[in-house]
């Protein structure tokens, strides 16, 4: 419970503000008490949507109290910047996970250096749990041999703004495919081009593909399955995901069935990019 309630509460919840803490903690126990005496990641998987609902709403409070309580100085930064002319992007945040379309907000096309490194250490393991990743604490995850992670870091600021999950996926017809699970910080989304970021992400590891001679990369093949199973990161993101996927190509069926942590497991996938 108090894992959980760490990862859900994280960087969302004013704990001096009493009456927002009591009633966070009190949606949180509601939710936490379904699972009874179950407490499989099949029951968790049933409630994840409800704890990721709660978090999504206290999250976007926060924001708006940060705002206020800033409006301000950021009046007189606006108009600073508006002396000058910046090119920006857009981005769709997400209120909640029942929120469809997003709340549209704008934000710097402002070029960031980000080094990426394939590991699997002890250390890098916070990276997950920095991508409030459900199946974070697995440790099975550690255990099994196929699975490894992609760290980004943010070169002059040494730190880690986000992770890809990867499993190798050895096919029953003797191919070779690489499961991709792109899942980068959402405070670094918020500030970033969504698109912009998952397209370093698929470069850098379709590179890997090719110099370790896979012959595929995959996400699930079920475009609904691609939030949650593949990725955390709502508003565009699992859209751009899906976009990738290529046209003329059918779902690869890997003859067998390979694990990525939790109640995630994969017999079949979409090809997003192929060696041939």
């Amino acid at each position: 419970r108090g894992s959980l309630h760490r990862l859900i509460s994280s960087n969302v919840l004013d704990f001096d503000n009493k009456s927002d803490t009591e009633e966070f903690n009190k949606l949180f126990n509601q939710i936490f008490d379904k699972f009874g005496e179950d407490l499989s990641y099949e029951r968790f998987e049933e409630l994840r949507l409800e704890f990721l609902d709660l978090r999504f709403r206290f999250k976007h409070r926060m924001e708006n109290k940060i705002e206020n309580v800033l409006n301000y100085d950021i009046n007189q930064v606006l108009q600073e910047v508006d002396k000058y002319e910046e090119i920006v992007d857009t981005g769709k945040k997400q209120k909640s996970m029942s929120d469809k379309q997003g709340e549209i907000y704008k934000k710097s096309t402002k070029k960031r250096k980000i080094t990426s490194f394939f590991t699997k250490t002890q250390e890098t393991a916070n990276a997950r749990m920095g991508a409030y990743l459900c199946i974070a604490g697995d440790e099975k995850m550690w255990e099994n041999k196929n699975y490894f992670e992609l760290v980004m870091m943010e070169e002059g600021k040494d730190r880690c703004v986000g992770t890809v999950m990867l499993v190798n996926i050895e096919a029953n017809d003797g191919k070779r495919y690489l499961f991709f699970g792109p899942n980068p910080f959402e405070g670094f989304l918020d500030s970033v081009s969504d698109s912009a970021c998952l397209d370093y992400l698929y470069d850098v590891v379709v590179g890997f593909a090719i110099e370790n001679n896979f012959d595929g990369i995959v996400i699930p093949s079920s475009e609904s399955k691609v939030l949650g199973a593949c990725t955390n990161r709502g508003g565009e993101f699992p859209n751009l995901i899906n976009a990738k996927r290529l046209k003329d190509r059918a779902v690869i069926v890997f003859g067998g069935e390979h694990h990525l942590g939790g109640i995630y497991s994969y017999k079949d996938g979409a090809l997003i990019w192929s060696k041939s």
